[in-house]
C-alpha cells in the first residue's frame, strides 16, 4: 500500500497502447496508483473527515494535471531542460495530458521548421507610397523623338575603318606647345587644338571628290519620285552632349574655313550649347553629321542617320597600339608605336552603295595621315 504524500516512483515507460487498463511492466500508471491509495485511505479511515481528505486530494491532483499536463518522467524533464522548453508550451498525448518524449520531439521539430526571426533576413518591403511618374519629354527630347522616328525608315549601311593619327597628334602638340610658351591665345580665340577640326576639314576635302555623301534626300514633295539634292556648302552638324540633352549645332561652310576657324566655331557652339543659348540658325541646315563619341569612350559604333541627310560618321576613342612596319629596302620588319582611332560610317543605302562610302572613307584616312597639306591655316 502506497503511503499518502509520498511521490510515486518516476520511471520512463510507455503508456498502455491498447487502453486495456493493465499497467505495463515496471510501471504503475498515475491514475491506478492514485485509485489504490484512495481506496486504502477509505478502508482504513472510513470517516467523513477522511472522505473530505480524499476529495481534497482528488481536486489537488486534477489541478496539478491541468497546470503541468500530467506528471513527467526524468527523461522528458532532461529533454525540456536541454532545449530550454517550457512544459506549458508542449501538448501532451499521454493519459490525462501527460507529456511524453514523443511530444517533446514533435515540438522541437515544429519549432526548428519555423523561420528564425533572428538569423533570417526580413523580406523586402514595398513602399506603397512610391508610384510611377509620368515624365513629359523636354523640347529637345521631343525633337529627337521625331527625328529618330523618321530615321527608322532609312536602310542603314555601316562601314568602319582604322585611321593612323600619329602625325596629326604630333602636329597638334607642337602647336599647343607654342601657345603654352607664349601664354597667349590665337587671334581666332583658340587656346588648344583637338583632333576634331582636322577631321571635319578632312571630311570636307573628301566630299569634294564624293559629293553625293553631302546631300539631302527629298521624299516629302513627291514620295513616288524622290530626289537627291547635292549641297554646295559643307555644313556639318556636330553631336554634343549637353546638360539639356543631345544637341547638334552646325559648323557651316567648312569647305571655306581654316583649321583654326573651324576650331573657333566649335568652341563658340559648344559654349552656347552648354549654356542653352543656341539659336535656331545654330542648329539648322546640316548637310552631314559627325558624332565625337570617342570623347566619352567606345571604339566601333553604329550611328543613326538624321534625315534628310544621307550619312553620318562616329569618331571612336584613339589609343596607342603596336604596329608592324616593314622596310621594303632592307626587308626587315619592326614594331613601332602608333596612335590609331576607328571611324564608323552609316549611309543611306537607298542612294549610296557600299563601294562609294568605302572610297570616301579611305580618302579621309589619307588626308588625316598626311596632314601637312591642309595645316597651312594654323598660323
Amino acid at each position: 500500500m502506497a503511503e499518502v504524500g509520498k511521490p510515486l516512483l518516476d520511471i520512463d515507460v510507455e503508456e498502455d497502447p491498447f487502453n486495456t487498463g493493465q499497467a505495463p511492466i515496471q510501471s504503475m500508471p498515475e491514475d491506478t496508483a492514485f485509485q489504490d491509495t484512495s481506496s486504502a485511505i477509505a478502508r482504513e479511515a472510513g470517516s467523513q473527515a477522511n472522505m473530505n481528505k480524499l476529495r481534497n486530494m482528488q481536486d489537488k491532483n486534477h489541478d496539478t494535471k491541468a497546470k503541468n499536463s500530467g506528471l513527467i518522467v526524468p527523461a522528458v524533464r532532461v529533454m525540456l531542460k536541454q532545449h530550454n522548453i517550457d512544459i506549458k508550451d508542449v501538448t501532451g498525448s499521454g493519459n490525462g495530458g501527460r507529456v511524453r518524449k514523443e511530444d517533446v520531439q514533435m515540438y522541437l521539430d515544429s519549432r526548428n521548421a519555423a523561420p528564425n526571426p533572428v538569423s533570417s533576413k526580413p523580406a523586402a518591403q514595398v513602399d506603397a507610397s512610391v508610384e510611377d511618374k509620368v515624365v513629359p519629354l523636354t523640347p529637345i527630347e521631343n525633337h529627337m523623338f521625331k527625328v529618330m522616328t523618321g530615321a527608322l525608315s532609312i536602310p542603314h549601311f555601316g562601314y568602319s575603318h582604322s585611321v593612323d593619327l600619329t602625325s596629326l597628334t604630333s602636329l597638334r602638340r607642337d602647336f599647343n606647345k607654342e601657345l603654352d610658351v607664349s601664354n597667349g591665345m590665337h587671334r581666332y580665340g583658340v587656346s588648344k587644338l583637338t583632333a576634331l577640326p582636322f577631321i571635319l576639314k578632312a571630311l570636307s576635302r573628301a566630299f569634294l571628290q564624293h559629293p553625293r555623301l553631302n546631300a539631302h534626300l527629298e521624299t516629302e514633295t513627291a514620295p513616288q519620285n524622290p530626289q537627291l539634292i547635292v549641297k554646295a556648302s559643307h555644313n556639318f552638324g556636330v553631336a554634343m552632349d549637353t546638360p539639356g540633352g543631345l544637341l547638334v549645332p552646325v559648323v557651316k561652310d567648312v569647305q571655306n574655313r581654316s583649321i583654326l576657324s573651324i576650331a573657333a566655331e566649335l568652341k563658340r557652339l559648344s559654349t552656347l550649347a552648354k549654356e542653352g543659348r543656341l539659336t535656331p540658325s545654330d542648329i539648322s541646315g546640316a548637310t552631314f553629321t559627325v558624332s565625337n563619341i570617342g570623347s566619352i569612350g567606345g571604339y566601333v559604333v553604329n550611328p543613326v542617320i538624321l534625315p534628310p541627310t544621307v550619312g553620318i560618321v562616329a569618331l571612336g576613342k584613339s589609343e596607342e597600339v603596336p604596329v608592324f612596319t616593314k622596310d621594303n629596302k632592307k626587308g626587315d620588319t619592326s614594331i613601332t608605336k602608333r596612335e590609331r582611332a576607328v571611324i564608323s560610317w552609316s549611309a543611306d543605302h537607298r542612294v549610296l552603295d557600299g563601294a562609294s562610302v568605302a572610297r570616301c572613307a579611305q580618302m579621309v584616312s589619307s588626308v588625316l595621315e598626311n596632314i601637312e597639306p591642309i595645316s597651312i591655316g594654323l598660323r
